[in-house]
């Protein structure tokens, strides 16, 4: 309260000095404006003559023009059309500047650049030929000398204030939380005080400037009203690449109010967020933060040491040695204490031991409340730099909102009775854009990223045609009786140069000879073969008929791919005598480390009959009897994980009723860079239960990792499961 109320008590006093200045400009420019009264002996036109002079501003920074702007009158009606001599005095009268001019319609004005010297000058006006003159002063001023350049200072050290508090790295939150309410608060008065102290322009010859910027005629010079003043339409603005010869015609002009509002609506969103959503998210955060240094163990603290500032701390309160005699004989006597320190909770120690296990206990306490601290300041430091990103971001997107509502001709709109009224409604705009810039950034990002990735799928023909998939089935089945085993297997190429593409998405549908939906393949990921494999068993209930197999394919980067055939589900034909063997997949070596890889074996299967097709290379088996088929659930201990990490798979057989026979389990990794490694094969416990365990290999590579299993029994149809994870840097 009594920072606002000391704030209004500077504002109020600016504007009363600021009126004040305004009449004394006034009072002097009458007075100045005085013509000098002839001598009696000159003729009656000069005697009747008269002249007026003025400038536009009273003080004028170094390097700005001056602008002169005057009348000049043979008599009350008729305009001197004679010669006019201008001239600039310093404040030692030596003449530093003069020049002459013919008024228009009793009018002149003229541009003067404005000296290097500081000092206080006078604007000399005389009629050519005649007694006739006047004059006025106007004051060049330092830089240093304003109080705005003092409040640039003040928001540079409210600033460094802001760095310095967050690089020391203060234990007070709270306290924190009051240093940012202030520094923010004055970072946004130094450039609000800054504004309002520029009585002179600064930076008028620079790229970037805050300047007076007055309106122009046809020949691009200033213009003026009929009594030979500027008009009074002139406006501050930001100048952005313009020149001060042409009054920043060809540059950038942005008002200062769309500034001031922006910056002032981005403060305001600032202080909301503190009152309202700040506070608990803050609270949530460092509850995060306490849970996870609460897991950490101890050996992560082991070979650490505490900050300079905390040895300091215990060295003069010595903490660790202060109380040590009476936490001994605690230790001693209570065995929960000792196992709290490390200690075993049956065994004798002496002092020297106890103490060393109670100063390493508070050590570790001490670490790990600084980790806390650690980690709470650097989320509080993201988190300021967040917010000062975005008061400073405030501005800035009500410049670009401005930008688009001036090309739309809203600056320009004046309404039939109220004068002007596009300001208004950019300022309006103005306060709001600011006010709810954290939406607007995230919704420019979201806009910018989703327009970037429509950007990156616009291509060419031929690349679309360089980047389509196309599905090369590897096996298919042609006739199948019922209760037998399918199998399909494909393998996704790049259309045009024929590699192959892993981690492609495969997904199908199969249609039963009634045209109604008979299974749904589920999504698979081709592996760094480009191979796909579905295999599965036409139950004995299955309409017998031609079925109907949709295969899709689809990867980002490429166009998608699809694949139709049909296959003929038949009656079971009478099993004859004899013996039918299925080959198990074999595990494949190629550009892999196989160490231990197993050759391909063939399995005997009871009272099969075979027979062959002319149209498919793959067996149609004829079934004597139902097999049952193998199945099991895997388990990934990680689905994310970097390289020499632990991973773990469980392979759990189901399907049994409660009893689980021994199951030939073995398989193989697929890592992303190509290596592979051989899973050994083992038995199923009495469960039905198996578990692998693997360190990732430092070069396996990053991306997708494949694992196969393969499930086998005799008197069981095989089996393979896939699974899949990921490798991350």
């Amino acid at each position: 309260m009594v920072f606002s109320l000391a704030l209004l008590g500077i504002f109020f006093s600016m504007i009363l000095a600021g009126a004040s200045g305004f009449t004394a400009r006034n009072v002097d420019a009458a007075v100045d404006s005085t013509s000098n009264i002839a001598p009696a002996g000159d003729t009656q036109t000069a005697s009747s003559a008269s002249i007026t002079v003025d400038v536009d501003k009273v003080r004028f920074g170094i390097g700005e023009i001056v602008h002169i702007f005057g009348k000049a009158y043979s008599n009350s009606t008729n305009p001197w059309t004679g010669k006019m001599i201008i001239e600039l005095r310093n404040s030692n009268n030596d003449v530093v500047y003069k020049t002459s001019l013919f008024p228009v319609n009793g009018t002149y004005r003229a541009d003067i650049q404005n000296t290097l010297q500081l000092g206080k000058y006078i604007v000399n006006v005389s009629l050519d030929n005649t007694n006739e003159s006047s004059w006025t002063s106007f004051e060049t001023v330092s830089y240093w000398d304003m109080w705005a350049f003092y409040s640039i200072i003040g928001g540079i050290l409210c600033i460094g204030s802001l760095a310095a508090i967050h690089s020391i790295g203060v234990r007070n939150i709270r306290l924190i939380e009051v240093a940012n309410f202030v520094l923010f608060s004055g970072i946004v008065l130094s450039v609000l005080l800054t504004i309002f102290f520029a009585d002179i322009d600064l930076g008028p010859n620079s790229p970037i400037g805050l300047v007076l910027q007055h309106p122009v005629d046809g020949q691009g010079r200033v213009s003026s009203n009929i009594f030979g003043l500027p008009q009074s339409s002139a406006q501050w603005i930001v100048n952005v690449g313009g020149n001060q010869r042409n009054n920043y015609q060809d540059g950038i002009a942005i008002p200062v109010y769309v500034v001031v509002f922006g910056l002032i609506g981005g403060y305001l969103r600032f202080l909301y967020e503190i009152a309202t959503n700040r506070r608990n998210q803050i609270l949530k955060e460092f509850k995060r933060i306490e849970n996870e240094v609460e897991r950490m163990p101890d050996s992560m603290f082991e070979f650490r040491e505490l900050s300079v500032p905390k040895q300091i701390a215990n060295w003069f309160t010595k903490r660790f040695t202060r109380y040590m005699d009476h936490e001994i004989k605690a230790v001693k006597i209570n065995p929960a204490l000792r196992k709290e320190i490390g200690l075993d909770e049956k065994g004798e120690y002496d002092d020297e031991a106890v103490k060393v296990a109670i100063i390493r206990k508070q050590l570790l306490v001490s670490l790990r409340r600084d980790e806390m601290y650690r980690e709470k300041h650097k989320f509080y430091f993201y988190h300021t730099i967040k917010d000062l990103a975005l008061l400073f971001l405030a501005p800035v997107l009500t410049i670009v909102v401005w930008f688009l509502l001036a090309q739309a001709g809203i600056q320009g709109e004046n309404s039939r009775i109220g004068g002007q009224t596009g300001i208004f409604i950019l300022a309006v705009a103005s306060f709001t854009v600011g006010f709810i810039t954290p939406e607007l950034v995230q919704t420019l990002i979201r806009f910018s990223t989703r327009l970037l990735e429509l950007m990156s799928r616009r291509q060419t023909p031929e690349e679309l045609e360089s980047k389509s998939l196309v599905i090369y089935i590897v096996d298919k089945p042609a006739n199948i009786p019922l209760g037998a085993e399918v199998a399909i297997k494909i393998k996704i190429i790049n259309k045009k140069s024929g590699e192959i593409v892993p981690g492609a998405k495969v997904t199908g549908i199969i249609l039963s000879p009634s045209n109604v939906a008979y299974l749904k393949l589920p999504q698979k990921l081709s592996n760094l073969d480009g191979d796909v494999e579905y295999i599965w068993i036409i139950s004995k209930d299955s309409q017998v008929g031609t079925y109907l197999v949709n295969l899709n394919a689809e990867i980002e980067g490429y166009e998608s791919a699809s694949a139709h055939f049909n296959f003929t589900v038949l009656e079971p034909e009478q099993p004859e005598s004899g013996k039918g063997t299925r080959a198990r997949p074999s595990l494949k070596s190629t550009n892999r480390s196989s160490v231990g890889m197993k050759q391909t074996q063939t399995q005997t299967l009871p009272s099969l009959d075979t027979s062959f097709t002319a149209s498919n290379s793959r067996s149609s088996v004829g079934i004597k009897q139902t097999l049952p088929a193998l199945d099991a659930t895997l388990t990934l201990s990680n689905e994310l994980i970097s390289a020499g990490m632990k991973q773990t798979l469980e392979v759990s057989v189901f399907g049994f009723h409660g009893q689980f026979p021994d199951i030939t389990v073995n398989g193989e990794i697929i890592y992303p860079s190509g290596l592979g490694v051989i899973l050994q094969e083992t038995k199923t416990d009495e469960n039905g239960i198996i578990a692998y365990n693997w360190i990732i290999d430092n070069n396996s590579g990053t991306g997708l990792c494949i694992v196969k299993i393969y499930l086998s029994k005799d008197g069981y149809f095989d089996k393979e499961l896939e699974t899949q994870y990921e490798i991350i840097p």
